[in-house]
């Protein structure tokens, strides 16, 4: 009788387990079984070897299946490659959600160059926010969401989209008097937009206070 062992792309390991005949003497028991515990020693030495240099072995031995785990089960390089690329993903989509809660104070911005007459500048940071917020954050933060809060992002980045035509209006029309509300509103629907976080993202890394 054997035993064998087989460790991710390691050799198997047979261990020789001799058997006895009836006649056999009890001296002779005696040694048999000494020499078949000393080859099982040998045996998980030899094991435990192998998975040892098969830990340290860059690309293929750390990759194997053997060696990848998730909740007790065993996974295929296709499955742990998948949770690797989703894990990617969210760790991606969180940053989006971080930018954006850290853009919502960014809004002021307006006030101020309102507050200075730079009406010129107030046209060119609502683009700005239309390209950079909106269309480079939001919609494709919005993308990545499921169906209900896919469309509640779609809305807010629309409804935020005339929000920023109003601030260019009323700094052509040199309304700069309009403009802290319209401002206002902009944040509004950022932080709006950041309440559609998804929960596992939530309990993955918490969200700091704004």
């Amino acid at each position: 009788m054997s035993l064998l062992f087989v460790v991710g792309g390691a050799s198997a390991l047979l261990v020789p387990t001799p058997t006895l005949s009836a006649g056999s003497s009890s001296s002779s028991v005696g040694g048999v079984a000494t020499s078949s515990r000393r080859a099982l020693l040998n045996g998980v030495a030899s094991f435990s070897a192998a998975v040892s240099a098969s830990a340290l072995l860059p690309g293929n031995a750390e990759a194997t299946d053997f060696f990848k785990k998730q909740e007790g089960t065993y996974m295929t390089m296709e499955a742990y490659n998948k949770v690797k690329s989703e894990a990617k993903k969210d760790e991606k989509l969180f940053g989006t959600f971080e930018a954006l809660r850290f853009k919502a104070g960014n809004t002021a911005e307006f006030d101020k160059l309102a507050s200075e007459d730079k009406l010129k500048d107030v046209s060119a940071l609502a683009l700005k926010w239309d390209q950079d917020i909106r269309k480079e954050l939001m919609d494709k933060a919005a993308e990545q969401l499921d169906a209900k809060a896919k469309d509640s992002g779609s809305a807010i980045s629309k409804a935020m989209l005339e929000d920023l035509k109003q601030l260019d209006k009323l700094a052509k029309a040199g309304d700069k008097e309009g403009i802290p509300a319209v401002s206002a509103a902009v944040r509004s629907k950022v932080l709006q937009f950041g309440e559609l976080e998804p929960q596992r993202l939530i309990d993955r890394d918490g969200v700091g206070d704004l």
